[in-house]
């Protein structure tokens, strides 16, 4: 096998795998900005309204970015 196959047959997995890898983070932030049925409910449980809402969602952004770095 001569050099240059060598060389394309590594670009190619080094693209896939950048490409997989990417991909999943991508759809991972799809998946953590998800709102189920049942955020309603827990937000009315909890009388969360206005401010308390948002520091929770932003609390909540923050630990799933820190967990896909």
């Amino acid at each position: 096998m001569c050099s240059s196959q060598v060389i394309r047959n590594s670009s190619i997995y080094v693209f896939a795998c950048v490409l997989i890898a990417a991909l999943g983070y991508i759809q991972f932030g799809f998946t953590c900005d998800y709102s189920s049925p049942t955020k309603a409910a827990i937000t009315k449980d909890l009388s969360l309204t206005g401010v308390k809402l948002t520091i929770i969602e932003e609390a909540t952004k923050r630990l799933a970015g820190q967990h896909a770095a």
